[in-house]
């Protein structure tokens, strides 16, 4: 089990993510991370340019799902909204990648 999605799971208990991108389309309060997972839609891609320039965070691509450990399925998107729960899961350098 990969440590980032106990990260989520616990993060999803605590209501610190926004699921989805319908939710991060209209959520206008601080964000600390973004998480992706999957395809990259067209829809995807415009919310990680605007939500990365509104906040100046960084957006990670991971390499398994993590729909199951946050409860929801096909999810491809979250955002994380504490900031010592972003700061835990960026130190899992090796399961994910940077998304550019």
């Amino acid at each position: 089990m990969s440590s980032i999605n106990n990260y989520l799971g616990l993060c999803r208990k605590a209501n610190y993510l926004v699921i989805g991108a319908d939710n991060l389309k209209d959520y206008h309060k601080k964000l600390y991370l973004l998480v992706v997972c999957g395809e990259l839609t067209k829809n995807i891609n415009k919310i990680i340019q605007e939500k990365v320039l509104e906040y100046d965070i960084p957006c990670i691509y991971m390499y398994e799902p993590f729909g199951n450990f946050i409860g929801v399925e096909n999810c491809k998107i979250i955002g994380i909204k504490n900031k010592g729960m972003s700061e835990q899961i960026l130190k899992f350098e090796n399961e994910f990648k940077f998304y550019n």
